[in-house]
C-alpha cells in the first residue's frame, strides 16, 4: 500500500510504500505471476454457484484491479466493475447489502474510485451515512480539520498554520473552493431550465457505524523519495500542481482531468507529493489530502502512475475510522464524482 499518515489507527496488512516502489512492483515477475493466479483463483471460484457470488470473490475482484490499474487501460478498470456489479446483481442489488455494513463501505468506495479513475458513472447509489451515535468532537479532533475545496463550508485563513509560505497556500487553497462554489452554482443554473430532465441522486440510508477491529499503529517505510531540502517546499507545489489540474479541467470545454494539457502539472504533482507525503500536514489537514488524491487519481487515467493512486485513494476514503472523518470524507467523494458528472454533462 502507498505511504500514507492518517490522525486514526487503523489495521495495516503489508508495506506501506510510494510511488516509485508501486511502479516497480507492478512491473516484476512475481506481480505478472501474482495476477496470473488470481484470474484462475477467480475462474475456478466462479465454477461454484454459491462462491462465485460470495464477499470473498468479489474482494479478490477489487484486488487484482488494483494492480492493474497502471496498465494504461481504463477499459480494463471497467471491466472489473462490471464483473463486481454483475455479482451484487445476482445478489438481489445493492439494496441486498445494506444490512452489511461493511461490504456497503467497500463497495462504495471501490466503486467511486474506478468512477474518479475512468471518469464514468458510478454503479451503485452515492449514499449518505448517518452514524449510529452523536459525533462528539474532542480537543484531539480539533487537531484535525476536515475542509477542502469540495466541503461546502471552508475558512482556510482561520484553519491553516504551516511554517512556511502560509498565506500563499491559503489562497490557493480558498481559490479552489470557491472555483467549485461557481462551478457548481453554474450547474445548478443549467439543471434548472426546463429543458434538464435530470433526476437526483438515489439515496440509501446507512445507520450503522463502519468499525475497525484493529488497534495498531500504522507500518510504514521510509519514502526513497524524500526531500529534506529546508529551502524546498513540496506541500504547497503539490498543492499547487493539484490546483492547476482541477482549476484548468473545470474552467475548460471539451477538458478531462488526464487530457494532455494537464500532463505537465501532473508529473509535478507525482514528483513533489512523492517527497512529502510523510509530511505532518496531511495528518493535519485529511481534507486538503483527499481533494489532491481525488485530483491525481481522476489525472491518471491511461497512465502507469494509476496503482499508486488509486491505492492511495482506497487507503484515505477508508482510513477516517472516527465517524466524522467517515462522513465528510464520503461526502467529499460524492461531491467530487458529482463535478466529474456535471463535466460529462457540458461536454454532451
Amino acid at each position: 500500500m502507498p505511504y500514507i499518515r492518517s490522525p486514526d489507527y487503523m489495521g495495516v496488512r503489508g508495506a506501506v510504500l510510494d510511488l516509485q516502489v508501486i511502479r516497480w512492483i507492478g512491473q516484476t515477475p512475481e506481480c505478472f505471476q501474482f495476477r496470473v493466479d488470481t484470474i484462475h483463483w477467480i475462474q475456478n471460484q466462479l465454477e461454484d454457484p454459491i462462491s462465485k457470488i460470495s464477499n470473498v470473490t468479489i474482494g479478490a475482484i477489487m484486488t487484482f484491479s488494483m494492480w492493474t490499474a497502471g496498465s494504461r487501460n481504463p477499459a480494463e478498470m471497467s471491466s472489473h466493475m462490471d464483473a463486481v456489479e454483475k455479482i451484487v446483481n445476482m445478489r438481489g442489488g445493492f439494496k441486498s447489502f445494506i444490512q452489511d455494513g461493511g461490504m456497503v463501505a467497500r463497495l462504495t468506495s471501490y466503486d467511486s474510485i474506478i468512477a474518479v479513475l475512468t471518469g464514468r458513472p458510478p454503479r451503485f447509489p452515492l449514499i449518505d451515512y448517518l452514524v449510529s451515535r452523536p459525533i462528539t468532537v474532542t480537543s484531539i479532533k480539533r487537531m484535525h480539520h476536515h475542509e477542502s475545496p469540495l466541503t461546502h463550508i471552508a475558512n482556510f485563513k482561520r484553519i491553516i498554520h504551516y511554517h512556511k509560505e502560509q498565506d500563499t497556500m491559503v489562497d490557493c487553497l480558498q481559490q479552489m473552493w470557491q472555483l467549485t462554489q461557481d462551478f457548481e452554482a453554474s450547474r445548478h443554473l443549467r439543471s434548472a431550465r426546463p429543458s434538464s430532465k435530470e433526476s437526483p441522486n438515489p439515496i440509501i440510508p446507512f445507520v450503522k457505524e463502519p468499525q475497525h477491529p484493529y488497534k495498531t499503529h500504522l507500518l510504514t517505510l521510509p519514502l526513497i523519495s524524500s526531500c529534506h531540502n529546508p529551502h524546498h517546499n513540496h506541500v504547497l507545489t503539490s498543492i499547487q500542481s493539484t490546483a492547476s489540474i482541477y482549476a484548468l479541467t473545470l474552467t475548460s470545454p471539451n477538458m478531462d482531468f488526464s487530457s494532455s494539457p494537464n500532463t505537465p502539472a501532473f508529473k509535478s504533482l507525482c514528483n513533489n507529493f512523492s517527497k512529502c507525503s510523510d509530511d505532518d500536514f496531511w495528518v493535519r489537514y485529511p481534507g486538503v489530502l483527499l481533494w489532491l488524491i481525488l485530483v491525481g487519481t481522476a489525472a491518471c487515467k491511461g497512465k502507469e502512475e494509476a496503482s499508486f493512486w488509486v491505492f492511495y485513494l482506497a487507503r484515505t476514503t477508508g482510513g477516517f475510522s472516527d465517524a466524522e472523518g467517515w462522513m465528510v470524507g464520503s461526502r467529499a467523494v460524492k461531491r467530487f464524482v458529482e463535478v466529474q458528472s456535471w463535466m460529462r454533462d457540458v461536454v454532451s
